[in-house]
């Protein structure tokens, strides 16, 4: 929508100049600028606070090793069209990636023993009540440099980088970017990174120029058309525009304070002596995949990079925040646009098509928003602990048949123990199913489960076996669910103690949103 607001603002006729008439062979030396304001001075003013806007506020994740100069500035160039376009999305992103650099520096001071530091206005707005742990017992021995909020976004942007060469396993090298989350959650595998925020600033490349020069830009288009204002002086729809983008532009610097620009190349870690090696976990969520209600399978190590509309996993079942915060950000730049509500048009048709196409480019978003909402929502669809017994009984008589005992016992004393436990505050109690019946690769117990209950080749002869009577294609859901196939709320909800479930609206109401999916 602000697209269609943005090429409207730049084809609707600024206020015209009027210079002097001089004949063609009158020789005139330096002339004066004229009083009035031209088309050309609206544009090229707003054009360049567009560029800074859109253009210095990149701050993009750690391309990976095999990424050319080319498509790293094609990248920048995408983000830089979904900046001018979809100015909301860029503000919601980067307020989501604080969030998570915050939660991920907590975590690191409750599981490590590193020295944690917030900077004082975060600790004063997000931290209240928060009471440090670098005065106490855990951390007193602890030498090394101070883990900061820099330190988490760099980490969480990619920043570090695991890499283990096994040549007696299946696949020899291992190599994936460490989150901060990951970290913490396993400080103790990981040799100590001894890095300085000092460190983290040297390798990136922020252009404090480029940035000052953005910012001194942005100002003096605010300055001038509250002066204008002021003044009693008109100022062009296409400034209007432009105010909408700086505004979101100053807001996005402000919440990419502390977040580092330009890093090229990650710092490698490797695993401590006699650790075991890590697996690559999500710890992120993707912007595009919330809004599109999909994911992508993802089950390699061979991870390289960290994409850049990274967001925080979702802290309920049934909806991701960030859906509302983007509703409420677009319907918040679309009510910029009103300041021109009551400008002079060059006819009542342009006035028309202007007040309608910021009505719309407020409520619409919003309700496409909602709509992707409710598609999303799922519902209880039988009693979670049932489907567990159902579960441990199709386990206990499949041990019977299937090859790999190791593999049923281990998942038959993970579900039991769940089963038996379901009030425990222990986090595995929401386990996803994936983990305990298709961790193994080689031994993925939930497809040939399915082959069992339905009584299919080579299981044709299993005895019968007392089930509920939707259990069979419930079974059959939460075997795609594994696999990754299906709406994303629903792999999301494929966990113990909360499956089975189902969707309220059909997944074809979810439409993909106009949004460009962002790299």
């Amino acid at each position: 929508m602000a697209a269609k607001l943005l090429i409207f603002g730049i084809f609707t006729p600024a206020l015209p100049v009027v210079a002097n008439e001089s004949s063609a062979t009158d020789h005139l030396g330096w002339q004066g600028s004229p009083n009035r304001r031209g088309t050309w001075d609206i544009i090229l003013s707003c054009g360049t606070t567009i560029f800074a806007c859109t253009w210095s506020i990149q701050h993009l994740n750690v391309p990976a090793p095999h990424d050319g100069t080319g498509k790293k500035l094609l990248r920048s160039c995408q983000w830089m069209i979904i900046t001018i376009l979809f100015p909301e999305f860029i503000m919601a992103h980067a307020f989501f990636e604080l969030l998570m650099a915050i939660d991920a520096t907590k975590l690191i001071e409750e599981n490590s023993k590193m020295a944690v530091t917030y900077p004082w206005l975060i600790r004063r707005l997000f931290l209240r009540g928060h009471a440090q742990k670098n005065d106490s017992e855990h951390c007193k021995d602890y030498k090394g440099p101070e883990w900061t909020v820099t330190h988490s976004y760099f980490a969480n942007m990619g920043g570090l980088s695991f890499k283990h060469i096994d040549e007696t396993a299946d696949q020899k090298c291992i190599q994936l970017p460490l989150t901060a989350f990951q970290y913490a959650k396993h400080p103790d595998l990981y040799a100590s990174p001894e890095i300085h925020e000092d460190d983290i600033k040297d390798k990136g490349k922020q252009d404090y120029f480029a940035k000052a020069i953005a910012i001194v830009q942005i100002c003096w288009l605010i300055f001038s058309l509250i002066t204008r204002k002021i003044r009693g002086l008109p100022f062009s729809q296409f400034e209007t525009l432009t105010l909408g983008l700086a505004v979101c532009g100053i807001a996005v610097y402000i919440t990419y304070w502390h977040k580092p620009q330009g890093i090229g190349v990650p710092i490698k870690l490797t695993k401590r002596e006699g650790s075991k090696v890590p697996r690559f976990s999500r710890t992120y969520d993707s912007f595009w995949d919330v809004l599109s209600n999909s994911r992508k399978k993802n089950g390699s190590q061979q991870v390289h990079r960290i994409k850049n509309d990274n967001i925080p996993l979702a802290k309920s079942d049934k909806w991701h925040s960030t859906i509302i915060a983007l509703a409420v950000l677009s319907a918040a730049f679309g009510c910029i646009h009103i300041i021109a509500w009551n400008f002079e048009f060059p006819s009542d048709i342009e006035k028309l098509l202007w007040r309608v196409a910021t009505v719309m480019s407020i409520v619409v978003p919003g309700l496409g928003l909602i709509t992707i909402l409710l598609a999303q929502f799922t519902a209880q669809d039988g009693d979670p602990q049932e489907f567990m017994r159902n579960c441990l009984s199709v386990l206990r008589e499949f041990s019977w048949f299937y090859h790999d005992t190791d593999a049923t016992s281990k998942a038959m004393i993970t579900l039991e123990n769940i089963y038996n436990n379901p009030s425990s505050e222990d986090d595995n109690v929401q386990c996803l199913y994936k983990v305990i019946l298709s961790d193994d690769k080689n031994s993925p117990l939930g497809p040939e489960m399915l082959k069992f209950v339905k009584k299919e080749t080579p299981f044709e002869k299993r005895n019968s076996i007392q089930l509920r009577d939707k259990f069979e294609s419930q079974f059959g859901l939460l075997v795609e669910l594994m696999d990754e196939e299906g709406p994303k709320s629903l792999i999301d909800s494929a966990k113990t103690n909360v499956f089975p479930r189902r969707t309220l609206i059909p997944r074809w109401v979810n439409f993909r949103p106009s949004y460009m999916p962002p790299t």
